[in-house]
């Protein structure tokens, strides 16, 4: 688990990582975001900063065994991906 700064149309959040992916990550929100929202969030992997742009796919609403959480699909370039890529290679 990773702390997460994340931009989203309500504004700066904090999120906690559950997992993170080359294709995406969940993230435990403090509110509900709506499907399609775009966000960037901003994230260290080791000694890499990575910023990255995404959308919320999926939405988790929270009980009493399990926060909320939301899902983001990366829309990130080329170049984007492989910092990311190799940033994952070392965890």
């Amino acid at each position: 688990h990773a702390l997460a700064s994340v931009e989203t149309p309500r504004g700066q959040m904090l999120m906690m990582s559950e997992s993170l992916s080359h294709a995406g990550a969940l993230l435990r929100s403090p509110c509900v975001l709506e499907l399609g929202a775009k966000v960037v969030v901003k994230i260290s992997i080791g000694a890499e900063k990575l910023t990255l742009p995404g959308r919320v796919v999926r939405l988790r609403r929270g009980s009493m065994t399990m926060p909320q959480a939301i899902a983001v699909s990366w829309d990130l370039d080329d170049e984007a991906r492989v910092i990311l890529e190799a940033a994952l290679e070392t965890l």
